[in-house]
């Protein structure tokens, strides 16, 4: 068993590529939350601000580190912590927006920009963390939801994680979109709990 273990989180440096390599991951999120909701909710545009970097416009990716030892991220980049890159299809900000907005309307809300709610948030972490035997699938999402009307602000920093331990082609793209997914979930389930949405 354990031999397996080994075998495929070495899959996954092969799959993510290494020493510099890249991987492209498409981005054709499919929606999976099983909630109920109902109503019009206003999803602004999600904002990728990856936690201890700053921006640089004039390169367009995320620095962090000083001059000799600066570590980059691409605007449409997922951290991982072994070598090589993983990038999107499309910019991080642009993804989870759609994944977000597919995620409501599954779920039952209409997205519609005169609705009395406003969603947007700020996308802290997409990011896998490689273990020896397993590998964590990370996505922290600090949602921000606005009553237009009231004035009363729901905010929740949630998490999504999933842990992986086995490897196969695919599976660690799904492993990524479910991240993704529970961070939401997190979100509507709590904003649902506490009369936020």
């Amino acid at each position: 068993m354990k031999r397996k273990v080994i075998i495929n989180s070495i899959l996954l440096v092969l799959v993510f590529g290494l020493a510099g390599c890249s991987v492209v991951v498409p981005t054709n999120y499919s929606p999976s939350i099983m909630l109920d909701g109902e109503g019009k909710i206003d999803i602004e545009n999600f904002v990728f601000s990856p936690e201890g970097y700053t921006f640089n416009s004039s390169k367009n990716l995320f620095e962090k580190g000083s001059f000799g030892s600066k570590d980059y991220l691409k605007i449409n980049q997922v951290y991982i912590d072994i070598p090589g890159t993983i990038l999107l299809e499309k910019p991080v900000s642009d993804f989870i927006t759609e994944a977000v907005k597919k995620e409501f309307k599954f779920i039952g809300y209409k997205n519609n920009s005169d609705a009395p709610l406003v969603l947007t948030g700020i996308i802290r972490s997409l990011s896998i963390d490689k273990g020896f035997l397993s590998s964590d699938f990370i996505t922290i999402i600090d949602f921000k939801l606005v009553n237009r009307d009231s004035k009363k602000e729901y905010s929740r920093l949630s998490e999504g994680r999933f842990t992986m331990t086995e490897v196969h082609t695919k599976e660690p793209i799904m492993a990524l979109y479910t991240s993704i997914s529970r961070a939401i979930e997190d979100f509507v389930r709590s904003a649902q709990s506490n009369g936020a949405l």
